[in-house]
């Protein structure tokens, strides 16, 4: 049986993660999840996963309309990172990261990039934004805006941390290093001891 409790989401979309309502409504999933086990018969095994990591939003900066305005190609706009796909777009990058305005983070180092997203290995530069920035790729309108939710995620994965429990008759207690949660599926499928080929990584 597979359950969905998907307040948690609305309500930190709606008025940003780790609020004290996001945390009422996080409590109340618990109480709910204990409900579960209680009425679970005996040989049944639990496991819990938490889906993607949230970050509250203050601000939205649109980089495709600024790079359009200095007619700059390459620059692809992605929720919390940004691609440069040129030595030019990256260039114009580097020098927005001096002005804290737009929202420009870290340079993502490449072999970062080609462990968590090998699809932009290509890329001239990959940016994660800063803390509260959320990146707008329209290509007209104000630079600047308010972002229409107060919590997102879309963040480079290493802002996250997610949740991965099992339990049950049989399962042995042992504490796991961070693991993906690409390989979630594998441990599920021995689990319920059914063949599962794992797609292959680029």
């Amino acid at each position: 049986m597979l359950v969905h409790l998907v307040d948690l989401d609305s309500e930190a979309h709606d008025n940003a993660p780790f609020t004290p309502e996001a945390l009422a409504i996080l409590e109340y999933t618990d109480e709910l999840i204990g409900t579960m086990m209680q009425d679970m018969p005996n040989d049944y095994a639990v496991v819990i996963v938490s889906d993607h990591g949230f970050e509250r939003l203050e601000r939205m900066v649109n980089l495709t309309a600024l790079a359009n305005q200095h007619a700059i190609k390459g620059v692809r706009p992605r929720g919390g990172i940004v691609v440069a796909d040129n030595s030019e777009a990256d260039g114009f990058l580097r020098a927005l990261q001096s002005d804290p305005q737009y929202g420009i983070g870290r340079s993502i180092p490449k072999e970062e990039i080609l462990h968590f997203s090998p699809a932009l290995g290509g890329a001239a530069a990959v940016f994660e934004s800063a803390p509260g920035v959320w990146f707008a790729a329209s290509n007209s309108g104000e630079v600047f805006s308010k972002p229409p939710q107060m919590g997102e995620h879309g963040h480079w994965p290493t802002r996250y941390r997610s949740v991965y429990l099992m339990w049950g008759p049989g399962i042995r207690s042992q504490h796991l290093p961070e693991i993906s949660m690409k390989d979630i599926a594998e441990r599920l499928a021995a689990l319920l001891e059914v063949p599962f080929k794992p797609a292959p990584r680029h």
